[in-house]
């Protein structure tokens, strides 16, 4: 298993990227790693914030980058334990990465995982309802046929 901040190092040394953005690639990789393996990629859960997906965990870290984006790390080599995350981690910087934080924020707000752990909150209340992995895990294993 992983760690979201070796994951978060993956996509950091791919391109600079806001914090939002780190937050979101990270959710996916979540999201989808439950979809086609039926288990967590890391141990770390997200919240249904106001912005989308965010784990407390990395929020922790890069906060003080506010909106700016987190500086490139080429140079640091994530820590990955399995040698097929690389490759996993690939497929969803391809699929997502092109899109800026608030794209992804405005895609998580359509999809269900987010929307029922905010149920009852209106989009601009607080919130820090735990998104279900096992909502992640048939939400997008839906899309994959399974």
């Amino acid at each position: 298993m992983e760690q979201i901040t070796e994951v978060a190092k993956y996509f950091l040394s791919r391109e600079a990227m806001t914090h939002k953005k780190l937050q979101k690639l990270c959710y996916y990789a979540q999201a989808w790693y439950l979809a086609n393996y039926e288990k967590p990629l890391f141990q770390s859960h997200f919240e249904a914030w106001v912005h989308g997906p965010v784990s407390p965990e990395l929020y922790s870290i890069y906060r003080d980058w506010g909106w700016l984006p987190i500086s490139q790390s080429a140079d640091v080599q994530a820590a990955l334990s399995n040698s097929g995350t690389a490759s996993f981690l690939d497929r969803v910087y391809q699929t997502y990465g092109h899109y800026t934080g608030d794209q992804l924020e405005n895609i998580s707000h359509q999809e269900d995982p987010w929307s029922n752990a905010r149920i009852g909150y209106s989009k601009e209340d607080y919130c820090r309802n735990i998104i279900s992995e096992k909502q992640m895990q048939e939400y997008y294993g839906k899309r994959i046929g399974k």
